[in-house]
């Protein structure tokens, strides 16, 4: 498997294996602490098919239950990004760890995402891995503009 897909309503995400390996990485180093990052990418097919070039965990403070990534570094890496990319590129949301919990955004996931979302973004993206930080523990939300969350709950494995 090259990439994981995951689509609901008119929507589609592909992220490559390789940041998944990343991702479950990460994760596992930070037990018992949640740990997150961004991701940044593009979209495609009018809008309604992201896709990740990049990632990265920036984490300031983390605790059991939450985490804190250093704004100024992520500025400065998404700036490099939509630099080298000629604008193509951009922040398309984050991920993050609920360990030993279930991938289903919190209260404080959705505040933050809506927040995130209010400022220029038109949509963002939130990657949560959960339980046993296996593929199967991943789960994948749109939060849209007019403050609809949208599961993308159909997986698939694309070469």
């Amino acid at each position: 498997m090259k990439f994981m897909v995951f689509s609901g309503l008119y929507y589609r995400f592909a992220i490559e294996k390789k940041f998944l390996d990343r991702i479950i990485e990460t994760a596992k180093a930070a037990v018992p602490n949640e740990t997150a990052g961004i991701m940044a990418g593009m979209h495609m097919v009018g809008g309604t098919y992201a896709i990740v070039t990049g990632m990265r965990s920036y984490v300031e403070t983390a605790s059991r239950c939450h985490s804190t990534l250093d704004l100024e570094k992520m500025s400065l890496w998404l700036d490099a990004v939509w630099k080298t990319s000629g604008g193509k590129e951009f922040y398309l949301g984050d991920w993050h760890t609920h360990p030993g919990g279930e991938p289903v955004p919190s209260e404080d996931d959705n505040t933050f995402n809506n927040v995130i979302k209010a400022g220029e973004c038109d949509e963002v993206i939130s990657l949560i891995i959960g339980r046993e930080f296996v593929l199967k523990d991943i789960e994948v939300y749109v939060y849209r503009a007019d403050n609809e969350r949208i599961h993308l709950d159909d997986v698939s494995y694309v070469d």
